[in-house]
């Protein structure tokens, strides 16, 4: 049988994909699978070390160079967090730097916005029209009339554009980070003092209980978690873990885990404080743990007579298994049972992951959960949970405070944050795109788009839209004409992330330090340039008081100086030269027992009560936070305790309304590289179709609202419609439908708007955390 290109990709990048989804190949036979004998003639062949950034996780990536073309992405054997293996969206990265529609130069729009008048451009003349632009606003003391909006996976980018927004004058840089991990960030914050998602010793691990988290199908840690499954499954001779799987839907991991759980939607920390309860109730928590590395457990008085709630009373009280039950819909029996299991088959782990990150009551779900490691002492043990420490890195110095530019500094950000002293953020992005057509607090003038296209990746598209139309100069680095870059004026194809030099430590993960090096595999095509270098000469165009931030020559240059204090290994006595060749530092094994670097809180303990939160009382009345005490006015004592709060949701029609799941698979994430077609063509889900988008409906809701398969309907939300097709799903609970983060996300050549799902989705903010909270929609379902 023939292989066309398409088919191609289907099977030479993506063979491991079959382990996941063998339905899926279509007419393809697996003959087609096996390795075909090379028939070009001898060239030369070379490879290249360098850092994936499909996701923020940071692996290490071996890229084989033939001819001077990159042929094959593999993962470096050895590196402590990918260890030669590569998840289906590493190995596509080949497609980024060679779609044949990939922008190769800068774009200026001529007229109207979008109607297809372009210009091309130099690098050069793209750096001098955007700092015509910003000097304007420096001349006029307007510079924090400019915004930087960055999707970018980059350390280096990150370090670069704030170092940029510090050095002109403007408080909005605005980072996005991948959807849940603020909120799973901001749990460990309040009870550890550590802003960062915890990770897992899976090697070492007995019992995994999966609180609405499967390996790979998120942003966070994607390659670690989906190497964990396998580590807990087959990599030890003799020993296999038990995993539970606790989530709202039946979904192809949960068909591979040894008990799946369904639970109510929002309802995930109830369910944990469920199990907590029974653990305290039959003493089964770590007493030893508990008295010499936790702090609030049981009631206690303050040196000024302040009597505190314990968790241990506070939890007795209020959660009992029968209350849970009727609460989360969990079996009361299984409460116990997994009470049971999970305290007795130590070291085990309480895992948040999507599930619960998704409701407005992210935060406090989260904390609920990893309030089970603490009762059984799973915290910086072997098999429990990690903190992911980062390496010795010589950063460069904040920029100065520059007096020419204090007034813009001291401008409220756009994004409506509301920080604290004692948490880095309690509200962000709150209606960002409403607040920019408003004006409020003031007009944006110039607003930068960095990897990030708002139209297709944010909710309230349309309100994007109309932000665009308020601000005179919109500008966007994309390699590919995406739906927010055809309505901006400045459209800079930034290059990938395989053709230029970066820095970049793990996501949370092993556990102990690795800093990766990516570099240039191939030279970049017409003279390219990526996001930091194209900033730093920005900077240096405009004027020694700004290019004074910036005084290295290269990013190279700036690499080598991060990488000073990196500690090389014995025998070695330049630490750049071992991480050229190696293609990553690391500082192995975790070391474990260092409390004052794994608490940094009250005491240096795990903090029951949550000190940072009560310090920071005020600030949480004004988000919106509504667990208050008998007066109405202040937050209760028990509010700084692990709790589970009842998840908002948004009823607006008095008609039957479903909840709407979305959810990423390890072939795309939280959808941003869909666009790819070796992915698309790849459905975990046993669609039998890629392309379009799928409405995830229970056989018997579907029966009820008389729908076929294949049948198109309307799903319609409070923030706007869609067009769908119907897939008939067991896993999907009657009260709920599903769809796939970033399913119909337009291709990257396409002139058609995409039908986004994120589209049906409201700018909901957590008020504790300022996550996103995507799960509180719901959605009517019609005929179209």
């Amino acid at each position: 049988m023939e292989i066309d290109r398409r088919n191609f990709f289907k099977v030479g990048i993506f063979t491991a994909g079959t382990l996941i989804a063998p339905r899926l190949w279509g007419d393809i036979g697996l003959e087609t699978v096996a390795e075909q004998p090379w028939e070009g003639p001898p060239g030369h062949e070379n490879e290249v070390l360098s850092v994936c950034q499909m996701c923020p996780n940071g692996c290490g990536i071996r890229v084989r160079i033939y001819e001077g073309r990159a042929v094959k992405i593999e993962g470096i054997p050895g590196h402590p967090l990918n260890n030669g293996s590569l998840c289906p969206r590493g190995q596509s990265a080949l497609q980024l730097l060679y779609h044949p529609h990939r922008l190769a130069y800068p774009v200026l729009n001529k007229g109207a916005r979008g109607n297809g008048s372009l210009q091309r451009m130099t690098h050069e003349e793209a750096v001098g029209l955007l700092a015509e632009k910003i000097g304007d606003l420096v001349r006029r003391r307007q510079t924090h009339r400019l915004v930087i909006v960055s999707g970018s996976h980059s350390d280096t980018d990150e370090l670069i554009l704030r170092r940029f927004c510090d050095s002109v004058g403007t408080p909005n840089y605005i980072k996005i980070e991948s959807l849940g991990r603020r909120s799973r960030s901001m749990a460990m914050g309040l009870s550890q003092g550590i802003f960062k998602p915890p990770s897992i010793d899976w090697s070492n691990c007995n019992f995994v209980m999966l609180f609405g988290s499967e390996p790979g199908t998120s942003d966070i840690s994607p390659m670690w978690l989906l190497r964990g499954f396998g580590e807990l499954r087959q990599g030890r001779a003799g020993r296999r873990a038990k995993i539970v799987h606790v989530s709202t839907h039946f979904s192809p991991f949960s068909s591979k885990v040894d008990d799946w759980i369904k639970i109510k939607p929002g309802t995930y920390g109830a369910l944990a404080l469920g199990i907590a309860h029974i653990i305290i109730s039959e003493e089964k928590y770590d007493a030893d743990f508990i008295e010499h590395f936790t702090l609030g457990f049981e009631e206690f008085k303050e040196v000024d007579g302040t009597l505190r709630p314990g968790f241990k009373e506070h939890v007795l009280n209020n959660y009992e298994p029968a209350k849970v039950s009727s609460i989360t819909g969990v079996p009361e029996e299984v409460i116990i049972r997994l009470a049971d299991e999970f305290s007795s088959n130590r070291p085990a782990v309480a895992y948040g992951g999507d599930g619960p990150a998704s409701y407005s009551n992210a935060v406090s779900e989260l904390v609920a959960i990893h309030s089970l490691n603490a009762l059984i002492g799973s915290i910086d043990v072997p098999g429990g949970v990690l903190i992911q420490r980062d390496p010795p890195l010589r950063m460069p110095e904040r920029v100065s405070n520059n007096s020419l530019f204090t007034h813009n500094l001291s401008q409220p950000p756009v994004d409506d944050s509301i920080r604290s002293s004692n948490l880095p953020v309690y509200m962000a992005g709150s209606n960002l795109p409403m607040r920019l057509s408003d004006s409020s607090p003031y007009p944006v003038e110039v607003l930068v788009l960095v990897d990030y296209d708002p139209l297709e990746e944010a909710p309230g598209p349309n309100y994007w839209r109309e932000a665009f139309k308020q601000i005179p100069f919109v500008v966007s680095f994309c390699n590919f004409s995406d739906e927010s870059s055809r309505i901006c004026d400045l459209v800079i194809p930034p290059g990938t992330f395989l053709e230029r030099w970066d820095g970049k430590s793990v996501d949370s993960s092993v556990g102990f330090p690795v800093w990766g090096l990516s570099r240039p595999v191939l030279e970049t095509p017409l003279d390219g340039m990526d996001p930091s270098s194209f900033f730093m000469k920005l900077a240096k165009s405009m004027g020694h008081q700004i290019a004074g931030a910036f005084p290295w020559q290269s990013i190279e240059e700036l690499l080598k100086e991060i990488a000073m204090d990196l500690n090389p290994s014995p025998g070695q006595v330049n630490p750049w030269d071992e991480i050229a060749a190696k293609g990553y530092w690391s500082q192995s094994p975790y070391r474990f027992g260092r409390q004052r670097e794994v608490y940094q809180t009250r005491g240096n303990r795990f903090n029951f009560f949550m000190y940072s939160m009560e310090a920071a009382a005020s600030h949480l009345r004004s988000a919106g936070y509504a667990n208050l005490d008998k007066t109405g006015t202040d937050l209760a004592q028990s509010a700084f305790l692990p709790n589970h709060n009842s998840a908002e949701f948004e009823n607006w029609d008095n008609r039957e309304l479903f909840f709407l799941e979305l959810f990423g698979t390890t072939l795309s994430g939280h959808g941003r590289h869909f666009s790819l077609e070796g992915l698309r063509e790849l459905q975990e889900l046993d669609l039998n179709k890629s392309w379009g988008l799928w409405l995830l409906i229970n056989p018997r809701t579907a029966s009820k609202l008389n729908l076929s398969n294949n049948e198109i309907v309307w799903v319609e939300s409070n923030h706007g419609k869609l067009s769908a097709r119907v897939k008939k799903v067991e896993g999907i609970s009657e009260d709920s439908v599903g769809m796939i983060f970033g399913q119909d996300k337009g291709t990257e050549h396409s002139d058609t708007l995409s039908n986004s799902a994120m589209s049906l989705v409201g700018e909901n903010i957590s008020p504790l955390g300022g996550g996103l909270c995507w799960g509180t929609t719901k959605v009517r379902i019609y005929r179209a």
